[in-house]
């Protein structure tokens, strides 16, 4: 529960004091400024991890010098035709090791994700996974996204406790709404 709360306020917590620096300076014999490149975006996008296929929403915030925050929210398809809300909420941290190319964003990082699966009244079953891997980000302010990932995974219930290999492919179009 506690992780919950903590993805949920770092979703609604603006990241703007987190942009300490706006601008760069450089200083040989003249001084230009020239801006760092900032980008909020939100992306539709769909994964495809162990437990199924999902569908949802992604904020992604370029926060300091290169390093990126993504959070994601979704849901898997099969259980909303059935109208059952099955979430899986992600939260990642890369570095943009081509963070000088206005148009292209090559992140490798890591990832964490919560998927819980309600088999029944009384049922339940987490997956808590730790992922890395890369997102390739295509666009400047509409943005293709692909990422692939892979990892370890930890799942349990009340009957039950495995670890496994786990992995997560996701694609997704995005727009970005600040410079």
């Amino acid at each position: 529960m506690k992780l919950v709360f903590v993805l949920l306020v770092l979703l609604f917590f603006p990241m703007s004091f987190l942009n300490a620096q706006d601008s760069l300076i450089i200083s040989d014999c003249n001084l230009d400024v020239l801006p760092l490149k900032k980008k909020n975006a939100i992306s539709l996008q769909s994964s495809y991890v162990k437990t199924g296929l999902y569908a949802g929403l992604a904020w992604n915030s370029n926060f300091h010098k290169g390093w990126n925050v993504n959070m994601s929210l979704s849901s898997k398809i099969r259980h909303l035709s059935l109208r059952k809300f099955t979430p899986m909420i992600s939260l990642g941290v890369g570095y943009d090791i081509l963070k000088d190319n206005w148009k292209i964003d090559l992140v490798p990082g890591f990832k964490g994700q919560l998927v819980t699966s309600r088999l029944t009244e009384t049922s339940v079953v987490n997956n808590v996974e730790m992922l890395f891997g890369y997102e390739f980000v295509l666009g400047d302010r509409y943005k293709l996204v692909q990422g692939a990932y892979y990892g370890f995974g930890h799942e349990s219930s009340e009957n039950f406790n495995v670890r496994y290999s786990s992995f997560l492919i996701h694609i997704g179009f995005g727009y970005v709404f600040s410079h």
